[in-house]
């Protein structure tokens, strides 16, 4: 082997050595070295919820939608079939 080579291969061998020694074995990685924490996402709220769109009519008909969570409440004009008529909805939490 050519000397270029022998030393690309050392090196590479040193590198696994030193990383093995840094991570634990390939086979268990549960241990992790002294002051590094393991990185855990945090649980996060769903971007998207289900409301319900409830009649100002009175009549108890109601439409589900899905809302992104950050936008503000909302309202839409929609058919009611009970009226027989577009009435406006308004944004009420599923319960």
């Amino acid at each position: 082997m050519s000397e270029g080579i022998k030393r690309v291969l050392d090196d590479t061998d040193a590198q696994r050595d030193i990383s093995a020694k840094t991570w634990g074995s390939a086979r268990s990685r549960r241990h992790w070295p002294k002051g590094v924490p393991p990185k855990m996402a945090g649980k996060s709220k769903a971007r998207m919820i289900l409301v319900k769109l409830v009649s100002t009519a009175r009549t108890g008909y109601f439409y589900t939608a899905m809302k992104n969570r950050s936008y503000p409440t909302f309202s839409r004009r929609k058919y009611d079939p009970i009226v027989k008529r577009h009435v406006l909805f308004l944004e009420q939490k599923m319960k």
